[in-house]
């Protein structure tokens, strides 16, 4: 693989080289939003579960069961998620 990189032109490899810094900013950045998801989940389900405990607030209906139910179930999902693509871009780097 290196033998064809460095058959190629200086120009091309000028270009592969930006190529690969620009996917390696676009996975660290992937990364990075993927790790802010659980915090939002949970501030998200806090602040409904809290909002619930006055009724006059919002009501407690279906919906918003739902809704709570959804965002801790995002919670574990999207930690697994990270830890997975932590690892991958483990491997891929090493």
């Amino acid at each position: 693989m290196s033998d064809q990189i460095q058959n190629l032109s200086p120009q091309k490899q000028a270009n592969l080289e930006s190529l690969r810094t620009n996917f390696a900013f676009l996975n660290s950045l992937l990364v990075l939003r993927s790790s802010i998801l659980p915090t939002i989940a949970s501030l998200s389900a806090t602040l409904l579960v809290v909002a619930t405990f006055n009724e006059k607030l919002i009501p407690l209906t279906e919906d918003i069961k739902l809704a709570i139910v959804i965002l801790l179930l995002l919670i574990p999902i999207s930690i697994i998620i990270s830890i997975l693509e932590i690892s991958h871009a483990i491997g891929v780097s090493v």
